[in-house]
């Protein structure tokens, strides 16, 4: 008897456990969608951006010294912020001295693309496709997701 009291709870704390994190999903701007983001916020995707940021840095080499690099990188990163569904965002531009061809983002506005790919890009436009592709990693809250949805499954 004892046992199925045991569980009977453990089934009702697994699901008000679900519908708690179901309620928790948000809406992605740039797709209009329910996702599921509950265990990391907005403000915790900056947090995780500025941690992960300097590993980053050293592990690909640190920044190109180019300051006509790195401020093309920057104008056109700065030209696709305000037609993202996200522009507040602190968005950070950084051109990896790296000559593997790469480009990713970290949460909280972090995008980099390394030298190797400006290098292959042959007009403003194909570089600025994969520059705003990484923004939409960031605009979708795609970080947040995958985390959000491991730490379901670890409950699971």
């Amino acid at each position: 008897m004892a046992f199925k009291r045991i569980i009977s709870t453990v089934l009702i704390l697994a699901s008000l456990t679900s519908i708690s994190a179901l309620s928790a999903c948000s809406v992605n701007p740039a797709t209009g969608q329910s996702q599921f983001t509950a265990f990391m916020s907005p403000e915790q995707e900056v947090r995780v951006g500025a941690q992960e940021h300097e590993k980053i840095m050293q592990l690909f080499g640190g920044s190109v010294k180019n300051e006509a690099v790195i401020n093309y990188v920057q104008d056109i990163g700065d030209k696709l912020i305000p037609v993202t569904e996200r522009p507040e965002v602190n968005y950070q531009f950084f051109v990896l001295d790296s000559p593997v061809i790469n480009a990713f983002a970290l949460p909280g506005g972090y995008v980099y693309v390394s030298r190797g790919l400006v290098g292959l890009a042959q007009t403003e436009a194909q570089l600025a496709s994969v520059i705003g592709h990484e923004i939409g990693h960031i605009t979708g809250r795609h970080s947040a997701e995958r985390y959000s949805q491991a730490v379901l499954a670890s409950l699971g």
